[in-house]
């Protein structure tokens, strides 16, 4: 039976850990015992270790049947060599089970990683492909806004039209709310049973209990708030809400319902927007934002201290940066209208070298976001330029494709949400309990043209297949 292997712990369970030779272990063996295995002649080896004559090599299976395996566990070939073992231990373990092939010699794991190498690639790019299902839905706008999903798995989305969507992903299904004050529900924000809607230059932050379906009202710490984003509340209790008009960031305790503005020590303007990082820090985002988006920085908010600790503006260029080294512990930053990548380094505090995106000034001139899922990060995209006439000579527009950057192996891909005799501009995406979602709203008039405060069909783009669709 045929065998799909992978060569990272992350997919399939199959992973390769080369060992230097071990002072430790000279001292209880004859000092240069394993000389002749640190920089082996591997065809030389590939003929002793692999021959179907050899004895061992003619009983794996006698010789694997005692060692009990099932699929799912995960187990070490110590002294793997080129993966005579591996290979028989890989078959009994499963797609769910892992590997870690250890031999002293690099070499000996080659032949193992270039067996599985071909197989794995294959399997990883269908694995990975974002399989997106369209869900029609009856609301009718020209973009819904931001969104969250609450614990019982629906999605809370906002729109200028004050009103707010419940929408389940499950089935499709749609519950608008409307909103008893003359807001825009700018983005929902879901903690515990409540559901926080952000009204941008609003003067108070609106809550809906999802128990008692009614709305109330606080008062923020800002003299002139104007609060568009926020984060997700890291701790099930407080969220972060980014006030650009008088306060910065005000920490809120969803429990007492009181925020807190958070000094803002910086002589640049306050952040816009952040994200959590496994520092325990959230990491804001310091941009223009009423047209060049022009980038001024970043400033991390220690979320213990409850203070900011440190400001890194943005280089002007990149010359003489190094490119980034670990996705982990890296951001990766949107020069909206340079269509470039700019990553940043948390963990060292080093900005990276950018990188191009390619179809820039053709199919886009700005974006947005991003939105991590899985490892890749997913970017809006619009044909705005800084002038009312998109890169595509048309009046700009949010783009019916958004952009997939994967900072594992630096590629860029373009998905593209294509039906036939309408323009679905996206604009908002979600990353919500492994599932990935986007909302695109239809602006192509009868005659073909493009309008995008166009009111048209809204339809969920998701990778949760619909139960009933």
């Amino acid at each position: 039976m045929k065998r799909a292997f992978s060569v990272t712990t992350l997919v399939l369970g199959i992973s390769f850990v080369s060992v230097v030779f071990a002072t430790a272990q000279e001292k209880s063996v004859k000092s240069g015992i394993n000389k002749l295995f640190e920089n082996p002649h591997l065809k030389d080896y590939l003929k002793k270790f692999e021959r179907e004559s050899r004895e061992i090599a003619a009983k794996v299976k006698e010789i694997v049947a005692p060692c009990n395996l099932k699929p799912g566990m995960v187990i070490a070939d110590v002294g793997a060599g080129m993966g005579l073992f591996t290979r028989k231990f890989a078959a009994e373990v499963g797609e769910k089970g892992k590997i870690y092939a250890v031999d002293i010699s690099p070499t000996f794991l080659r032949p193992i990683k270039k067996t599985c190498a071909d197989r794995f690639e294959k399997k990883e790019a269908k694995e990975h492909k974002l399989d997106l299902h369209i869900v029609p839905t009856p609301i009718k706008s020209y973009r819904l806004l931001s969104m969250s999903m609450d614990d019982d798995g629906f999605i809370w989305t906002g729109s200028i039209h004050r009103v707010v969507h419940r929408y389940d992903p499950r089935t499709g299904k749609v519950e608008s709310i409307p909103l008893p004050f003359q807001a825009t529900a700018n983005a929902c924000m879901c903690v515990g049973k409540k559901v926080y809607i952000l009204g941008q230059t609003y003067p108070k932050l609106i809550i809906y209990d999802r128990t008692a379906k009614n709305f109330n009202e606080a008062a923020y710490p800002s003299a002139k708030p104007n609060v568009w984003y926020g984060t997700e509340a890291h701790d099930d209790r407080h969220i972060f809400l980014f006030d650009r008009g008088g306060a910065g960031v005000i920490k809120w305790d969803t429990h007492r319902d009181q925020g807190k503005a958070i000094p803002w020590p910086y002589k640049v303007p306050f952040p816009g927007g952040g994200t959590y990082e496994t520092d325990k820090a959230i990491w804001c985002g310091v941009w223009e934002l009423t047209g060049s988006y022009q980038p001024f920085g970043l400033a991390r908010l220690d979320i213990e201290k409850n203070e900011f600790t440190g400001y890194f503006p943005f280089p002007k260029n990149d010359a003489g940066l190094k490119p980034y080294t670990d996705p982990a512990t890296t951001l990766f930053l949107p020069y909206s209208l340079k269509g470039k990548i700019v990553p940043f380094d948390f963990k060292a505090k080093r900005w990276c070298q950018f990188l191009d995106v390619p179809q820039y000034g053709k199919l886009f001139g700005f974006m947005g976001g991003p939105i991590p899922h899985k490892g890749r990060y997913y970017f809006s995209l619009s044909t705005y330029n800084g002038t009312a006439t998109g890169c595509d000579g048309k009046p700009y527009h949010f783009c019916n494709a958004i952009l997939e950057f994967d900072p594992q192996t630096r590629r860029f891909e373009f998905l593209t949400l294509a039906v036939k005799n309408a323009y679905y501009q996206i604009a908002y995406m979600l990353s919500a309990k492994g599932e990935f979602f986007a909302t695109g709203s239809n602006i192509r008039e009868k005659d073909g043209t493009l309008n995008r405060d166009r009111s048209g069909e809204v339809v969920f783009w998701q990778t949760r297949k619909p139960e009933k669709q």
